[in-house]
């Protein structure tokens, strides 16, 4: 396996560090929008501007624990927790578990917005 850098800075990525950037990547990519991988990513930027209900939330729960699914198999999400939640800008904290090694892992206030 080829190592993983920062998108950013480009230094090497311990495991951990990968799958948390892969996920905001994931989730902050809308579909269609990446250069020859067009199905890389999600619709939370189709949802993040409608009105803050309970469906709504559910809705985002539901496309976020989507994309996770299929794009990132290291990452197992158990549960979402909202950090900050209103139209535009929503923030949350994702429960789960490396697949591999059955660690827990949170991803802490990740941000999606427009």
């Amino acid at each position: 396996m080829s190592e993983s850098i920062d998108i950013h800075t480009g230094q090497p990525l311990n495991r951990e560090q990968r799958i948390v950037q892969n996920i905001q990547v994931i989730l902050t990519t809308p579909l269609q929008s990446m250069v020859m991988r067009r199905e890389v990513g999600s619709r939370l930027n189709e949802l993040i501007d409608n009105p803050v209900n309970a469906a709504w939330l559910t809705d985002v729960y539901a496309e976020a624990a989507a994309a996770i699914a299929r794009w990132e198999p290291d990452f197992i999400v158990d549960s979402f927790q909202p950090v900050s939640l209103t139209p535009g800008n929503v923030i949350i904290n994702i429960i789960g578990k490396d697949a591999q090694t059955g660690q827990p892992l949170t991803l802490s206030e990740i941000t999606l917005n427009k």
